[in-house]
């Protein structure tokens, strides 16, 4: 069941490179007016149109996940999120946003896995049980900031967490398979105990985001069951990233 919202793309792989093109993909003059109509009319006080790198493809070269990247935005994201299958069908799938999404795992020191309960202020899966994550913001010269150093701020903007206390690990590339974005996954193990992260949140830039935090013992048994409990109430990303991270430490034992 969990396979039909999500699919991976690429995990073995021993590093991450970027080719960079700081260039808007072109979009169809009345597709760019349907977007600024929809994001007027839906858009809420806490969202903001920054641009964002795309995935635009990737490809695996001696063990090294190659990913070419260029610039969409967050309202043609947005628009993409609701309109795919109108996309799709009017202009081509090659104008969906494919704005590439960064999650990560969040471990702790004290062996705790730690998920979030997304809140009705964002504007991707409001509500959903999610991982700590978000996606690459440009500056507005459309410099690129680094895979690994955007992962580093989105978990210092919503949990509060020093890039000194962080140590990450790329495991993986999956896609959504409702709305095409793509999504990299991550390991981020936290040198604090979950008490400890947990008191640094409330002093989070972006802690509006979630209105929940899950605190799971990371113990394959235990996330199996909790995402058979609450399978409706998952993101699709989150659900793939979960699986693709069980598969990861099961390639560690084995």
């Amino acid at each position: 069941m969990f396979s039909k919202v999500y699919q991976f793309l690429e995990s073995n792989f021993q590093d991450v490179k970027v080719n960079w093109t700081p260039h808007f993909y072109d979009l169809p003059p009345d597709m760019l007016i349907e977007i600024e109509k929809f994001w007027k009319n839906k858009k809420n006080k806490k969202m903001y149109n920054g641009q964002l790198a795309r995935l635009d493809s990737w490809i695996i070269e001696k063990n090294i996940l190659n990913l070419n990247l260029s610039v969409t935005d967050y309202s043609t994201l947005f628009y993409s999120n609701h309109h795919i299958q109108f996309i799709i069908k009017k202009w081509g799938a090659k104008y969906i946003s494919r704005a590439l999404g960064i999650s990560a795992i969040v471990l702790t020191s004290d062996r705790f896995l730690m998920l979030m309960r997304r809140s009705n202020m964002v504007g991707e899966y409001p509500e959903c049980i999610d991982v700590f994550g978000g996606h690459i913001n440009l500056s507005h010269n459309l410099e690129f900031p680094g895979i690994r150093e955007s992962m580093l701020k989105e978990l210092d903007e919503e949990l509060g967490i020093e890039n000194k206390d962080v140590d990450l690990d790329c495991i993986g590339l999956i896609t959504n398979s409702q709305n095409k974005k793509p999504e990299l996954i991550f390991t981020a193990n936290i040198a604090l105990s979950v008490n400890e992260v947990i008191n640094k949140m409330n002093n989070a830039v972006d802690s509006f985001e979630f209105s929940k935090i899950i605190v799971l013992p990371n113990l394959e048994n235990v996330l199996t069951s909790f995402m058979k409990k609450n399978e409706n109430l998952f993101s699709p990303s989150a659900l793939g990233c979960i699986e693709m991270f069980k598969q990861a430490c099961s390639r560690v034992l084995s």
